[in-house]
This record gives C-alpha cells, sequence and structure tokens, in this order.
C-alpha cells in the first residue's frame, strides 16, 4: 500500500496531441475494498481517467503527466510489458458493453480459458469457474459455460463480464459505464451485484458514470469530474445532500426527483 494507505493514489494530467488538457490535475485516492464512483458528463474524461488508471492511454495517443500509485508502486513510468502482467491480475476492468467485449466467435469457457492464461499456467479449476460465476447469479455448468455472447441477455453478458474481471481476485475493478447500456431492472440488480461482491471478496472499484443516483446508491465516496478537472470530492452523502461546487449541484438539480436521505442508506 502506500505511505497513506490508499490502494491507488493518482495525481495526473493528460494530454492527447489534438485535445492538450484533456485531464488537469487530477487528484484521487481510493482506499483498499472502498467504492470509488467518478461522475461527470459526457467529455468529461471519466473514460480518459479509466484508461490512465489501466495503463491503456498510450494506445490512444495519450500522454500521462504526474503519479499513478498502486499498491505502493509507481506505475506511470512503466513499460507496456509490465502493464500486461498487472493489467487483469491487479487490475481488472469491467467496460460498458458485453456485446462489443465478448469475442461472438468463442464460448463463455474459452473467454475464461484465455482470461487464465493470460496470467496463469494450464486451465481454470472447473470448481473455481464454478463457484465465480455462482457468485454473479449465473448457471455454472458446463452446458451454460458453453454458450456463445449471442445465446446471452444483455444482463447475462454483463455479469458474464464482471466474472472474467473477479477471475483473479484483482485488488482494484475499474468499472466504465457498466450499467449504462440495461434496462432500469437490469441495472438495478448488476448495482446489487456489486455491492454483494464487494462485501464477499473485499474487491475495491473505480465505478465511472453519468449517473450519479446510481453511484450515489452504491460508492462510498464521489468525485465529480468536469471538463478534465475533479471540482469536488467527498462523502457520498455529502455530494448528494449539500454538494459544495456550481457542478455538482447542477447535476443534482437534473435528478428526476428530489433525493431523500433514505435513499442515503447504502451509500455509505
Amino acid at each position: 500500500m502506500s505511505a497513506d494507505g490508499s490502494l491507488l493514489s493518482i495525481s495526473i494530467s493528460v494530454d492527447y496531441p489534438a485535445l492538450p488538457g484533456a485531464l488537469r490535475d487530477v487528484r484521487l485516492a481510493i482506499q483498499p475494498g472502498e467504492m470509488f464512483g467518478l461522475v461527470g458528463q459526457s467529455g468529461s474524461g471519466k473514460s480518459t481517467l479509466a484508461l490512465a488508471v489501466l495503463g491503456l492511454l498510450s494506445g490512444r495517443g495519450g500522454r500521462v503527466r504526474g503519479s499513478i500509485r498502486f499498491q505502493g508502486q509507481e506505475l506511470a513510468s512503466e513499460r507496456d510489458s509490465f502493464w500486461r502482467k498487472l493489467r487483469g491480475r491487479q487490475i481488472a476492468f469491467v467496460p460498458q458493453s458485453s456485446i462489443s467485449a465478448l469475442n461472438p466467435a468463442l464460448t463463455l469457457h474459452a473467454h475464461f480459458r484465455e482470461a487464465w492464461r493470460a496470467h496463469q499456467f494450464g486451465k481454470p479449476d472447473p470448481a473455481l469457474l464454478r463457484e465465480l460465476m455462482e457468485s454473479v447469479s449465473l448457471p455454472g455448468q458446463t452446458a451454460f459455460l458453453e454458450r456463445h455472447p449471442a445465446e446471452l441477455s444483455v444482463g447475462q453478458g454483463q455479469r458474464v463480464l464482471i466474472a472474467l474481471a473477479l477471475l483473479h481476485r484483482p485488488a482494484l475493478i475499474v468499472a466504465d459505464e457498466p450499467t449504462s447500456a440495461l434496462d432500469v431492472i437490469t441495472q438495478s440488480e448488476i448495482l446489487a451485484l456489486f455491492r454483494s461482491l464487494n462485501r464477499r471478496f473485499g474487491t475495491a472499484m473505480l465505478f465511472i458514470s453519468h449517473d450519479l443516483m446510481s453511484v450515489g446508491a452504491l460508492c462510498n465516496r464521489i468525485g465529480i469530474l468536469s471538463e478534465g478537472e475533479l471540482v469536488e470530492c467527498g462523502e457520498a452523502a455529502q455530494i448528494l445532500l449539500s454538494p459544495q461546487h456550481e457542478y455538482s449541484r447542477k447535476l443534482l438539480s437534473a435528478l428526476p426527483r428530489a433525493l431523500h436521505p433514505a435513499d442515503l442508506e447504502s451509500a455509505g
């Protein structure tokens, strides 16, 4: 861990060739086992921050300036080969859409085998896969694992992505808009699943979304990102009940109904 006990501590700016200052002096820390939510509109820099934490910005032409410390180790200056060993094993990713993330030509079983071989020898233990699938409320039997992505509902596909992220028991999961493609009922189920998995495995999460209501229901703390700057950061209840920044108040006022303190029971 970092000297202050943080699992992840970042202090970065990010530039693209055509967009200097995509992120400007963004500073935040995530504690072990913490659910941290990052909220902002499209174009605010949320996905850029996610790519920086995953070591994937160079492939998009981005350049990171500053520090990314994970478990006490500085990552910002590490080579791609180091990131490949870390990514998926210690820092995992849940993307927005299973339709674009899963290979339609591969069975679910093949997805898990390939994800396993990226960091381990041999094949994953069938008992481990069964336990993993059941932990995300999916069947762990061979018949289900031999399905292809096209045979899954959208909600099932998203649960498979979460199971893949958990395969190596990472310390941190970065989830970038993981519920935006889901209907309201399935979205609620996935949020409940994230909450349950956090309690069961103690996995920390950086949950990125434009949906302040969902983030407030799931996360311990919230950061508000606007035009590449982190304009406010604090406990979920404080952000939702008494936002300090004008942009945070604007996001809150855009919610379809006023929030009541009872809505915050699961936020912290």
